[in-house]
């Protein structure tokens, strides 16, 4: 629902006490920051109550209006032509560029944040199927390296997709001729057949 930005600005400005209550005024992407001279002048129980306004907190000696992005601009400006005696706290041409940046992209943020989590998403799948299964899944292979450690047995231990029981399998190495403890090297690679 639109908000009507005169009325918001209107409101605002009767429950700050007097333009003399103003010390300033400024907006953020979302906010618009007043500080005022008396606090206790400010009737916050209308401000609360204001169309447009979606919540109000103070913060280091400023009132915070949270109105959101594009509108509160819209209401800023509309509040300067009611009450043009406002202190305005001006802003530097890097403020205002950083001002315009995050009116571009604060709306577009969560697509941006999607297309990402989908990307990655994507990539990790890409690179567990073609890893484990190359182009197709019975082209599946793995390699290992093993260095032997006293033993003449290798046991290998095989979980079928789907099954949840694995199987133990047993290698002799009878063949190897005896050699120091963590000196051989194998390779062993399991293939679908």
């Amino acid at each position: 629902m639109a908000i009507n930005h005169r009325k918001c600005a209107k409101e605002i400005f009767d429950c700050l006490g007097g333009k003399e209550n103003i010390v300033s005024i400024t907006h953020c992407a979302t906010r618009l920051r007043l500080v005022v001279a008396e606090y206790d002048k400010v009737n916050m129980e209308h401000m609360e109550k204001v169309d447009g306004i979606k919540g109000i907190f103070r913060n280091n000696g400023q009132i915070q209006l949270i109105i959101g992005t594009g509108s509160v601009e819209k209401v800023y400006e509309e509040f300067l032509k009611i009450n043009k005696h406002a202190l305005v706290n001006k802003k530097t041409i890097l403020e205002k560029m950083m001002q315009l940046l995050g009116n571009i992209f604060i709306p577009i943020v969560p697509a941006i944040v999607a297309a990402g989590l989908m990307m990655g998403c994507l990539d990790v799948l890409q690179t567990v199927s073609t890893t484990f299964a190359g182009s197709d899944w019975y082209e599946a292979k793995a390699t290992a390296s093993i260095i032997l450690d006293n033993t003449n047995i290798l046991e290998f231990f095989v979980t079928p997709v789907g099954n949840g029981r694995h199987t133990k399998l047993q290698i002799q190495l009878d063949e190897f001729p005896a050699r120091p403890n963590k000196t051989t090297k194998i390779e062993v690679i399991a293939a679908f057949l």
